[in-house]
């Protein structure tokens, strides 16, 4: 997986990677096992500075739809330290849509 990242060198054989879309160059997007969540809004967790991508797609791409109909305020609701009042299946849907957002 390192190698992926281009975190090491890959000293024998190759990795090819298909290109997606207009860009010149593949991306690539790690998430964790352990999710991170910080304290602020779905919105803000999701989009995490990235004023480019387009939040809705992320959320519909990462399978939060759902879980959007069932929080309070929607992408609105503020998230507690770590996100204690997400299920771990929903911090780790809101690492994707990070990711997504970052592609």
């Amino acid at each position: 997986m390192l190698a992926l990242l281009g975190e090491v060198p890959i000293v024998s054989g190759h990795c090819l990677f298909k290109n997606f879309g207009d860009s010149s160059a593949p991306r690539l997007a790690w998430v964790g096992q352990e999710a991170f969540i910080a304290n602020g809004t779905l919105a803000a967790n999701i989009s995490f500075g990235n004023q480019d991508g387009d939040v809705d797609e992320a959320v519909r791409l990462a399978m939060l739809t759902q879980d959007l109909q069932e929080l309070p305020r929607g992408l609105a609701t503020e998230i507690g330290d770590h996100g204690v009042n997400l299920s771990g299946g929903q911090k780790q849907r809101v690492s994707l849509a990070r990711a997504v957002m970052h592609k």
